[in-house]
């Protein structure tokens, strides 16, 4: 069963993960480079369907890349699937 703590800290990554993903909505390929979001309070990253990053701020091994909330000793982390888009993530990356 999930404490307080644990389910206030699910809250806040699912915010933060909206807002990285509104970043890559509101990118215009006209711009001259993508800048990925980041935050002070935690670390975020993108990977291809493999699981392979394609770009990240992660500097800690993940066990699991299955959708969902994970508490792992002192760490918690959220994988989420971006939406479908016309454009790839390796198009606003490079």
């Amino acid at each position: 069963m999930k404490n307080i703590h644990s389910i206030q800290n699910e809250l806040f990554l699912k915010e933060k993960s909206l807002l990285v993903v509104k970043a890559m909505e509101e990118f215009n390929q006209d711009d001259e480079y993508f800048e990925y979001p980041r935050f002070k309070t935690f670390q975020s990253g993108l990977y291809d369907e493999g699981f392979h990053p394609i770009f990240t701020l992660i500097d800690t091994p993940i066990n699991y890349f299955k959708e969902g909330y994970y508490l792992e000793g002192n760490n918690a982390y959220l994988i989420v699937t971006l939406p479908k888009r016309d454009i790839s993530v390796r198009d606003i990356l490079c």
